[in-house]
Protein backbone atom coordinates (compact mmCIF):
# COMPACT_ATOMS: atom_id res chain seq x y z
CA UNK A 1 0.00 0.00 0.00
CA UNK A 2 1.13 3.46 -1.12
CA UNK A 3 -0.40 6.38 0.64
CA UNK A 4 1.79 9.87 0.97
CA UNK A 5 0.55 12.73 3.00
CA UNK A 6 2.19 14.94 6.04
CA UNK A 7 3.95 12.38 8.41
CA UNK A 8 6.26 13.56 10.51
CA UNK A 9 8.54 11.05 12.82
CA UNK A 10 10.82 11.71 15.65
CA UNK A 11 14.27 9.72 15.44
CA UNK A 12 16.31 9.90 18.18
CA UNK A 13 16.03 13.61 19.18
CA UNK A 14 15.09 14.87 15.62
CA UNK A 15 12.26 15.08 13.81
CA UNK A 16 12.36 13.93 10.22
CA UNK A 17 9.42 13.91 7.68
CA UNK A 18 8.78 11.02 5.68
CA UNK A 19 7.73 10.77 2.33
CA UNK A 20 5.80 7.63 1.83
CA UNK A 21 3.61 5.48 4.39
CA UNK A 22 5.65 2.33 2.82
CA UNK A 23 8.10 3.80 4.40
CA UNK A 24 6.53 3.42 7.96
CA UNK A 25 5.05 0.05 6.95
CA UNK A 26 8.44 -1.63 6.30
CA UNK A 27 9.48 -0.38 9.66
CA UNK A 28 10.86 -3.74 11.83
CA UNK A 29 8.41 -3.21 14.70
CA UNK A 30 5.30 -1.59 13.11
CA UNK A 31 2.32 -3.68 13.00
CA UNK A 32 -0.72 -2.98 11.39
CA UNK A 33 -2.97 -4.50 12.82
CA UNK A 34 -3.16 -4.25 16.80
CA UNK A 35 -4.70 -5.65 19.91
CA UNK A 36 -4.59 -3.24 22.78
CA UNK A 37 -5.01 -6.23 25.42
CA UNK A 38 -2.95 -6.07 28.22
CA UNK A 39 -0.30 -3.21 26.57
CA UNK A 40 0.07 0.53 27.23
CA UNK A 41 1.24 3.36 25.47
CA UNK A 42 4.83 4.18 26.12
CA UNK A 43 5.86 7.08 23.52
CA UNK A 44 4.15 9.24 21.00
CA UNK A 45 6.55 8.97 17.73
CA UNK A 46 5.15 10.40 15.02
CA UNK A 47 2.34 12.03 13.17
CA UNK A 48 0.60 11.61 9.93
CA UNK A 49 -1.88 13.64 7.83
CA UNK A 50 -3.94 12.31 4.93
CA UNK A 51 -6.70 13.44 2.79
CA UNK A 52 -7.41 9.74 1.57
CA UNK A 53 -8.91 7.90 4.96
CA UNK A 54 -6.56 5.52 6.63
CA UNK A 55 -8.18 2.64 8.59
CA UNK A 56 -8.02 2.41 12.07
CA UNK A 57 -5.08 -0.60 13.33
CA UNK A 58 -7.57 -1.42 16.11
CA UNK A 59 -8.45 -5.16 15.56
CA UNK A 60 -11.65 -4.21 16.77
CA UNK A 61 -12.15 -1.28 15.24
CA UNK A 62 -11.12 -0.31 11.53
CA UNK A 63 -12.96 3.26 10.84
CA UNK A 64 -11.41 5.54 8.77
CA UNK A 65 -9.86 8.42 9.75
CA UNK A 66 -7.33 11.16 8.25
CA UNK A 67 -5.13 12.11 11.37
CA UNK A 68 -3.21 10.39 13.56
CA UNK A 69 -0.17 9.75 15.70
CA UNK A 70 2.81 6.44 15.09
CA UNK A 71 3.00 5.28 19.03
CA UNK A 72 4.77 2.97 20.49
CA UNK A 73 3.53 0.49 23.00
CA UNK A 74 4.78 -1.28 26.49
CA UNK A 75 5.94 -4.19 23.97
CA UNK A 76 7.86 -2.10 21.94
CA UNK A 77 5.15 -2.66 18.98
CA UNK A 78 5.26 0.45 16.76
CA UNK A 79 1.63 1.39 15.25
CA UNK A 80 -0.87 4.27 14.15
CA UNK A 81 -4.00 5.54 15.82
CA UNK A 82 -6.19 7.52 15.36
CA UNK A 83 -7.54 10.75 18.54
CA UNK A 84 -10.50 9.16 19.26
CA UNK A 85 -9.44 5.63 19.59
CA UNK A 86 -6.25 6.60 21.57
CA UNK A 87 -8.23 8.27 24.10
CA UNK A 88 -10.13 5.24 24.35
CA UNK A 89 -7.47 2.60 24.20
CA UNK A 90 -4.88 4.44 26.18
CA UNK A 91 -7.08 6.71 28.04
CA UNK A 92 -7.60 10.38 27.64
CA UNK A 93 -5.54 11.93 30.44
CA UNK A 94 -2.03 10.10 29.11
CA UNK A 95 -2.75 10.40 25.13
CA UNK A 96 -3.61 13.58 25.48
CA UNK A 97 -0.48 14.63 27.40
CA UNK A 98 1.70 12.64 25.34
CA UNK A 99 0.17 14.05 21.89
CA UNK A 100 0.10 17.47 22.86
CA UNK A 101 3.72 17.27 23.84
CA UNK A 102 5.06 15.92 20.70
CA UNK A 103 2.84 18.26 18.79
CA UNK A 104 4.72 21.10 20.97
CA UNK A 105 8.33 19.93 20.40
CA UNK A 106 7.40 18.95 16.82
CA UNK A 107 6.25 22.61 16.32
CA UNK A 108 9.32 24.29 18.25
CA UNK A 109 11.56 22.19 15.72
CA UNK A 110 10.35 23.25 12.76
CA UNK A 111 9.99 26.52 14.21
CA UNK A 112 13.51 26.59 14.59
CA UNK A 113 14.93 25.65 11.41
CA UNK A 114 12.91 27.99 9.60
CA UNK A 115 14.47 30.72 11.78
CA UNK A 116 18.26 29.11 11.18
CA UNK A 117 17.06 28.99 6.87
CA UNK A 118 15.77 32.72 7.52
CA UNK A 119 19.08 34.07 9.13
CA UNK A 120 20.51 33.75 5.13
CA UNK A 121 18.05 36.94 4.68
CA UNK A 122 19.04 39.20 6.81
CA UNK A 123 21.05 41.02 4.89
CA UNK A 124 18.45 41.32 2.34
CA UNK A 125 15.45 42.52 5.03
CA UNK A 126 17.74 45.01 6.82
CA UNK A 127 18.82 46.73 3.45
CA UNK A 128 15.09 46.62 2.82
CA UNK A 129 14.34 48.35 6.40
CA UNK A 130 16.75 51.00 6.44
CA UNK A 131 15.81 51.84 2.51
CA UNK A 132 12.39 52.72 3.70
CA UNK A 133 12.92 54.63 7.39
CA UNK A 134 14.13 57.69 5.41
CA UNK A 135 10.86 58.37 3.89
CA UNK A 136 9.00 56.72 7.16
CA UNK A 137 10.68 59.78 9.05
CA UNK A 138 9.71 62.72 6.65
CA UNK A 139 6.03 61.45 6.66
CA UNK A 140 6.09 60.48 10.35
CA UNK A 141 7.36 64.64 11.02
CA UNK A 142 4.38 65.43 8.80
CA UNK A 143 2.13 63.48 10.85
CA UNK A 144 3.29 65.38 13.78
CA UNK A 145 3.04 68.91 12.09
CA UNK A 146 -0.58 68.49 11.41
CA UNK A 147 -1.68 68.31 15.08
CA UNK A 148 0.31 71.07 15.99
CA UNK A 149 -0.93 74.69 15.85
CA UNK A 150 1.90 76.55 15.01
CA UNK A 151 2.75 74.52 12.51
CA UNK A 152 -0.81 74.48 10.42
CA UNK A 153 -3.12 76.25 12.57
CA UNK A 154 -5.80 75.63 14.69
CA UNK A 155 -8.60 75.28 11.83
CA UNK A 156 -6.70 72.88 9.58
CA UNK A 157 -5.24 71.09 13.19
CA UNK A 158 -9.12 70.94 13.76
CA UNK A 159 -10.15 69.67 10.08
CA UNK A 160 -7.24 66.80 10.20
CA UNK A 161 -8.95 66.04 14.00
CA UNK A 162 -12.35 65.39 12.14
CA UNK A 163 -10.91 63.40 9.21
CA UNK A 164 -9.62 60.80 11.92
CA UNK A 165 -12.63 60.80 13.94
CA UNK A 166 -15.25 60.49 11.16
CA UNK A 167 -13.13 58.28 9.08
CA UNK A 168 -13.57 60.03 5.83
CA UNK A 169 -12.05 63.63 4.49
CA UNK A 170 -15.18 65.13 3.20
CA UNK A 171 -14.61 68.97 4.33
CA UNK A 172 -18.26 70.05 4.95
CA UNK A 173 -19.20 74.21 5.19
CA UNK A 174 -21.95 74.68 6.91
CA UNK A 175 -23.24 78.60 6.44
CA UNK A 176 -26.34 80.43 7.10
CA UNK A 177 -28.99 79.63 4.46
CA UNK A 178 -30.23 82.38 2.18
CA UNK A 179 -33.74 83.40 2.35
CA UNK A 180 -34.90 81.59 -0.51
CA UNK A 181 -33.42 78.69 1.23
CA UNK A 182 -35.07 79.81 4.55
CA UNK A 183 -38.36 80.04 2.71
CA UNK A 184 -37.98 75.83 1.20
CA UNK A 185 -36.86 74.69 4.89
CA UNK A 186 -39.91 76.20 6.74
CA UNK A 187 -42.48 74.96 3.48
CA UNK A 188 -40.52 71.43 4.64
CA UNK A 189 -41.22 72.03 7.96
CA UNK A 190 -37.81 72.22 9.19
CA UNK A 191 -37.03 74.48 12.36
CA UNK A 192 -34.33 76.79 13.06
CA UNK A 193 -31.02 76.79 13.12
CA UNK A 194 -31.99 77.68 8.87
CA UNK A 195 -28.43 76.38 7.59
CA UNK A 196 -26.53 74.55 4.48
CA UNK A 197 -24.40 72.15 4.50
CA UNK A 198 -21.71 72.92 1.49
CA UNK A 199 -19.40 70.08 0.66
CA UNK A 200 -16.07 72.28 -0.59
CA UNK A 201 -14.02 69.16 -1.70
CA UNK A 202 -12.70 65.62 -0.38
CA UNK A 203 -9.02 65.04 1.01
CA UNK A 204 -8.31 61.47 0.01
CA UNK A 205 -6.12 58.40 1.72
CA UNK A 206 -7.26 60.14 5.29
CA UNK A 207 -6.72 56.49 6.57
CA UNK A 208 -2.84 57.53 6.94
CA UNK A 209 -4.21 59.50 9.33
CA UNK A 210 -4.55 56.41 12.06
CA UNK A 211 -1.78 54.86 10.93
CA UNK A 212 0.77 56.84 12.40
CA UNK A 213 1.38 54.63 15.97
CA UNK A 214 1.36 51.61 13.61
CA UNK A 215 3.61 52.66 11.39
CA UNK A 216 5.93 53.53 14.06
CA UNK A 217 4.83 50.15 15.88
CA UNK A 218 5.71 48.20 12.37
CA UNK A 219 9.29 49.82 11.74
CA UNK A 220 10.92 49.44 15.37
CA UNK A 221 9.18 46.56 16.64
CA UNK A 222 7.67 44.09 14.03
CA UNK A 223 10.65 44.71 11.62
CA UNK A 224 13.99 46.03 13.21
CA UNK A 225 13.20 44.95 17.15
CA UNK A 226 12.43 41.12 15.16
CA UNK A 227 15.13 40.96 12.93
CA UNK A 228 17.97 42.02 15.58
CA UNK A 229 16.32 39.07 17.92
CA UNK A 230 17.18 36.95 14.78
CA UNK A 231 20.70 38.21 13.53
CA UNK A 232 21.32 37.14 17.52
CA UNK A 233 19.94 34.17 17.96
CA UNK A 234 22.28 31.61 18.55
CA UNK A 235 22.05 27.65 16.09
CA UNK A 236 21.71 25.89 19.76
CA UNK A 237 18.80 28.02 21.48
CA UNK A 238 16.54 25.82 23.26
CA UNK A 239 14.14 28.48 24.69
CA UNK A 240 11.12 27.41 23.01
CA UNK A 241 8.58 30.51 23.81
CA UNK A 242 11.28 32.42 22.70
CA UNK A 243 11.80 30.68 19.05
CA UNK A 244 7.55 29.83 18.57
CA UNK A 245 7.46 33.61 19.74
CA UNK A 246 10.09 34.89 17.27
CA UNK A 247 9.14 32.07 14.72
CA UNK A 248 5.50 33.86 14.42
CA UNK A 249 7.27 37.19 13.91
CA UNK A 250 9.58 36.56 11.16
CA UNK A 251 6.85 34.40 9.32
CA UNK A 252 4.82 38.17 9.38
CA UNK A 253 8.06 40.02 7.84
CA UNK A 254 6.59 39.76 4.59
CA UNK A 255 3.57 41.55 5.85
CA UNK A 256 5.07 43.72 7.93
CA UNK A 257 6.74 45.16 4.60
CA UNK A 258 3.77 45.08 2.61
CA UNK A 259 1.93 46.92 5.62
CA UNK A 260 4.78 49.52 5.65
CA UNK A 261 5.09 49.86 1.88
CA UNK A 262 0.97 50.82 1.70
CA UNK A 263 1.20 53.65 4.64
CA UNK A 264 4.05 54.96 3.02
CA UNK A 265 2.60 54.80 -0.40
CA UNK A 266 -0.61 56.35 1.14
CA UNK A 267 0.68 59.35 2.97
CA UNK A 268 2.97 60.54 -0.27
CA UNK A 269 -0.71 60.90 -2.17
CA UNK A 270 -2.12 62.30 1.11
CA UNK A 271 0.62 65.06 1.87
CA UNK A 272 0.29 66.88 -1.61
CA UNK A 273 -0.95 70.46 -2.06
CA UNK A 274 -3.74 69.72 -4.27
CA UNK A 275 -5.06 66.90 -1.99
CA UNK A 276 -4.74 69.06 1.16
CA UNK A 277 -6.42 72.10 -0.36
CA UNK A 278 -9.57 71.83 -0.05
CA UNK A 279 -9.18 72.65 3.73
CA UNK A 280 -7.77 75.98 2.77
CA UNK A 281 -10.61 76.55 0.09
CA UNK A 282 -13.17 76.03 3.48
CA UNK A 283 -10.77 78.53 4.74
CA UNK A 284 -10.87 81.38 2.56
CA UNK A 285 -14.90 80.69 1.84
CA UNK A 286 -15.62 80.87 5.60
CA UNK A 287 -15.49 84.14 6.75
CA UNK A 288 -16.57 83.61 10.16
CA UNK A 289 -13.60 81.14 10.95
CA UNK A 290 -11.90 83.43 14.32
CA UNK A 291 -8.06 84.66 12.95
CA UNK A 292 -8.61 83.35 9.95
CA UNK A 293 -5.99 85.43 7.76
CA UNK A 294 -3.46 83.67 10.29
CA UNK A 295 -4.60 80.36 9.89
CA UNK A 296 -4.94 80.90 6.07
CA UNK A 297 -1.13 82.42 6.12
CA UNK A 298 -0.01 79.12 8.10
CA UNK A 299 -1.67 76.77 6.30
CA UNK A 300 -0.48 78.27 2.64
CA UNK A 301 3.20 77.68 4.18
CA UNK A 302 2.50 74.18 5.26
CA UNK A 303 1.18 73.44 1.96
CA UNK A 304 4.12 75.00 -0.06
CA UNK A 305 6.52 72.76 2.31
CA UNK A 306 5.05 69.59 0.65
CA UNK A 307 6.21 70.23 -2.99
Amino acid sequence: MSKNGLIFLLEGNKYIQIHSWDDILNRPNFVTSFDPQGKELADVIGEYSFKEKLSCCLTNCNQPHNYGYLVLTSTGEETYIGNICGKKIFGEINFKSKTRSFDRSLKVSQAKQSLLENKDKLTFWFDRLNSLKPVAKIILKKMTQISNIDQVGSFARSEFSNMMRLGNGRIIWIRKADQHEIDVMKLQGRSPPYEVEELIGVVSYTSVLSDANNLKNLLLVELEETLIKLSLMPPDIDDEDFILETSKKVNNIENCFNQVTSILDNSKKFFTEENLKPILNKMIKDNTIPNNDKNIKIFRTFLRSLT
